[in-house]
């Protein structure tokens, strides 16, 4: 197969040298088979610089067994598994046994079968390299069949990699000393101890032939130094740690410029210019104190212009271990960083085109693991681009159920090899912050037809999900709001027409002036709108004047008709001439706000002057013309006479003044009416003999003295619609202690309550509330002029979160501390009519009652406004 000649490092001869020498060497020594093995992988994994370098040797069934490796600490030891390639017999045993080899660059890109595919992926391997061990070395013009014993393979587990032509010469070479030795062991085996003297004959023909074919090799490697296309030198390395170039390959002269004999005993500096020479001689430095070999870029002037070089350098050693001697390979890769500077800018643009992107761009494996990633996906994970490459979802992710839905769909994608659109998915982060998103799954298909990663894109719909959710509670809210208008609009409907007929009556005629003043309101808007869209033809008045003069520029017809003045009469006057003495200071506190920038426009009513001295009310509308700039230039005032609504509105003062009188009249009258009712059932009663009827009398007459008590205070104060509740419960109580005879001092009345303004229908029911439960206390709480306390108060109560903004919530308590009310009493089904109104009237207002006999009796009413 076609080998690429991608750069890598160059091997170095002497390297080859000491390996094919130190295999032979185990040979000529008669080491056994195994150090002879152990030898051959450990040089050829230090010379390609490789991951693994195995030995597999072949059993009588097919199989094969990992008899030796050189393997790096970082990757999975395979040694003594017997490894079964089911491709191996179909496709490559002929091939072997024909001395052919084989070369991956990448498995994942080079055309193999999928089962060795599989096969090597789960032994980590990326690249490798195999050249067959045939069971006896191959002589020259023999066409006898060499049955295969085994496979040298080197595997690169870390990248990919392309094999150089001196690579694979390095492996046939290092199989071929593997063959010899294999061949000297079974023969010493065969012949036994009997046949030492034979043996060793054998052997030392043998080694005559070891040795042929190790001159053969020097020779070979030797051409190779001679015909080498890229660049190798020798440098010795002085006792004083010095460097002298020793020599180099015509390669070498031909890309640098430089001639064998001009710099052969010459140190860098005196080569090189001084910059290049310390680099180069830090380098040197550098490799012989590392004692191994090491490879490196650099950037060298040859020729007079620059070019990058890879270059290796490989120690070489005396009988003492002394490092006497540098061997370097160098090849000029100009091109290849000048394309990966552009792949990099390529690369940056690519990342900023992504990371700039605001929707979510990744690809994930089969494993869930992220192996790109944008900016969007790592802020909303709280993390970094970097940290977050490598990870999983579970990572980041506080919702496992997420994660699973997420790789599920993700292998669904690889295994289809179809596209999913999710329309709407979540996204939670570590910190439980839920994103809503909008999802593309694509998969990415390799050359062999299948997709082992997955491209999603998403768009971040969490704004607007939320904006619809919030949308729904408002609209809920809201129906909710009006279903309790509603409700409250016909409960409070029926009690009005229960009522008071005049009061309805009352009511349409308010609406009804209410209507028209909206209808007039309505028009005049109207009217605005139209007088705009013209200056000339406008039915009232505007005037063009001077931002900073103040001067009126042009006016007009209607406001010339309104203030009876010409249009050349106008222009020589001034605001302040035709405007009213005490509308004066209002229109300059305006002008001065508009003159520091506060204000672009105003609108107020004021009184002018006509010509013939008559006063007019109008409404003035001032708005600031701008020039292109934004600097202002121009006023443009307009007015429109309000004469006729001004006074209007004092015939609706009036209207209403009238009303109100007309409502506490009401509230004065029922009052009385109610006085009338108390007072009969006070004379009927001094008529009855009977305790207990004279006690339903009492009980009538205090509810009705409630109920009037509601209306004088309504019409003794200054809203007709409200009461002051505080100073009702403190006058009601009163009257309860006089109607009752309480004169006791042991028995204390407490009273507190907050100053709230009360409907009238719920301060009735309330008040009616107040006087049965005072009442029953003031005659049962407290017998045999046993002392105690009775307390009345009134609080707001805290509201939920999802009460209504517009109601309030209040507590009425009325308690004392005296003997209570018998345990077996329920007060929500009993014979006392006191009781049962309390009951009713609480559910008139819609609150709820409840009662506890803990410390003597407490109820607690529970109601909202």
């Amino acid at each position: 197969m076609a080998l690429s000649r991608l750069p890598e490092p160059f091997l170095v001869c002497e390297q080859i040298l000491d390996c094919i020498g130190a295999i032979a060497l185990g040979i000529t020594q008669a080491q056994s088979l195994n150090t002879i093995l152990n030898t051959a992988v450990e040089e050829v994994r230090k010379i390609l610089q490789t991951d693994r370098v195995l030995i597999y040797r072949f059993q009588s069934d097919g199989s094969g067994v990992v008899v030796v490796e050189s393997v790096d600490v970082n990757w999975t030891s395979i040694l003594n598994q017997t490894l079964d390639d089911s491709c191996f017999a179909n496709h490559w045993a002929e091939a072997y046994n024909s001395s052919q080899f084989r070369a991956i660059e990448d498995i994942y890109t080079c055309e193999i079968q999928p089962c060795y595919l599989e096969f090597l992926a789960q032994l980590q391997v990326r690249a490798n390299l195999i050249v067959p061990i045939l069971a006896n070395p191959p002589m020259p013009q023999s066409n006898r069949q060499n049955p295969l014993w085994g496979l040298l393979i080197a595997h690169h587990c870390s990248s990919d990699r392309s094999w150089q032509p001196l690579e694979v010469k390095l492996l046939q070479q290092v199989a071929m000393q593997v063959a010899i030795g294999f061949a000297t062991t079974q023969r010493a085996i065969a012949i036994g101890q009997t046949q030492a003297v034979d043996s060793w004959h054998t052997e030392a023909i043998q080694r005559q032939e070891v040795q042929a074919k190790l001159q053969a090799s020097q020779e070979f490697l030797h051409s190779i130094y001679e015909g080498a296309a890229n660049s190798i030198f020798v440098v010795d390395v002085l006792p004083s740690g010095e460097f002298r170039f020793a020599g180099l390959n015509p390669a070498h002269e031909q890309l640098t410029g430089l001639r064998r004999q001009d710099i052969v005993g010459k140190s860098p500096e005196q080569v090189l210019p001084s910059t290049a020479a310390a680099a180069v001689s830090a380098n040197y430095a550098r490799c012989v104190e590392a004692g191994t070999t090491i490879s490196y870029e650099e950037c060298l002037p040859f020729q007079g212009k620059e070019a990058w070089w890879l270059t290796t350098l490989t120690p070489l050693r005396d009988a003492q271990s002394r490092i006497y001697q540098l061997t370097g390979t160098s090849i000029n890769i100009t091109d290849r960083k000048q394309a990966e500077e552009k792949l990099t800018r390529q690369k940056e643009f690519l990342r900023n085109v992504i990371d700039t992107n605001p929707n979510l761009i990744f690809v994930k494996d089969w494993e869930g693991r992220f192996t790109l990633v944008n900016q969007a996906l790592a802020n909303m994970y709280c993390t970094t681009v970097e940290g977050l490459t490598g990870k999983t979802d579970t990572d980041f992710n506080s919702n496992p159920a997420e994660v699973e839905h997420y790789l599920h769909d993700d292998r669904q994608v690889m295994n289809s090899l179809q596209s999913k659109f999710i329309p709407e998915e979540t996204l939670t982060s570590r910190t439980g912050e839920v994103h809503y998103l909008q999802t593309l799954k694509k998969p990415l298909i390799s050359p062999d037809g299948k997709a082992r990663y997955v491209l999603v894109t998403a768009t971040d719909i969490t704004d607007r999900k939320r904006a619809e959710q919030e949308r729904d509670r408002e609209v809920a809210a809201k129906h909710r709001l009006f279903e309790q208008i509603e409700q409250q609009n016909q409960t409070l409907e029926a009690k009005v027409r229960e009522r008071t007929a005049q009061l309805s009556i009352a009511n349409e005629q308010l609406q009804q002036e209410v209507r028209e003043r909206k209808r007039i309101e309505e028009a005049l808007r109207e009217s605005e709108q139209q007088f705009r869209q013209i200056f000339q033809d406008a039915s009232i008045g505007m005037a063009l004047t001077d931002f900073h003069t103040h001067q009126f520029i042009q006016v007009n017809p209607a406001w010339c008709r309104l203030l009876g003045y010409s249009a050349s009469e106008i222009v020589s006057l001034t605001f302040d001439q035709i405007t009213h003495p005490d509308d004066l200071p209002q229109d300059l506190y305006y002008l001065e706000q508009r003159d520091q920038g506060k204000l672009d426009s105003y609108r107020l009513e004021k009184r002018y002057f006509k010509k013939n001295g008559e006063l007019i009310w109008a409404n003035l509308t001032v708005t600031v013309l701008r020039e292109q700039e934004g600097l202002p230039k121009f006023t443009l005032a307009m007015i429109e006479d309000i004469t006729e609504r001004k006074q209007a509105e004092e015939l609706i003062q009036a209207s209403l003044l009238e009303k109100e009188t007309l409502l506490k009249e009401i509230h004065h009258r029922v009052k009385n009416n109610l006085q009338i009712i108390s007072s009969l059932l006070r004379l009927q009663s001094r008529q009855i003999k009977d305790q207990w009827t004279l006690e339903l009398f009492k009980e009538s007459q205090n509810r009705v003295q409630a109920m009037a008590l509601i209306h004088e205070k309504l019409y003794q104060s200054s809203n007709l619609a409200q009461i002051d509740f505080q100073e009702y419960i403190t006058t009601l109580v009163e009257h309860l202690c006089r109607s009752y005879d309480i004169h006791q001092p042991a028995i204390t009345i407490k009273i507190n309550v907050k100053p709230v303004p009360l409907p009238i229908d719920t301060a009735i029911p309330c008040g009616l509330i107040i006087n049965e439960l005072v009442s029953n206390s003031l005659k049962y709480a407290f017998p045999g002029n046993q002392g105690g306390e009775i307390c009345v108060n009134l609080q707001f109560k805290a509201s939920p979160l999802n009460a209504p903004v517009h109601r309030e919530q209040f507590i009425l308590t009325i308690s004392d501390n005296g003997r209570g009310l018998p345990e077996d009493l329920d007060f929500r089904n009993t014979r006392s009519l006191g009781l049962q109104l309390v009951c009713r009237l609480a559910k008139q207002i819609g609150g709820s009652l409840e009662l506890s006999r803990s410390q003597g009796t407490e109820f607690k009413l529970i109601f909202a406004l």
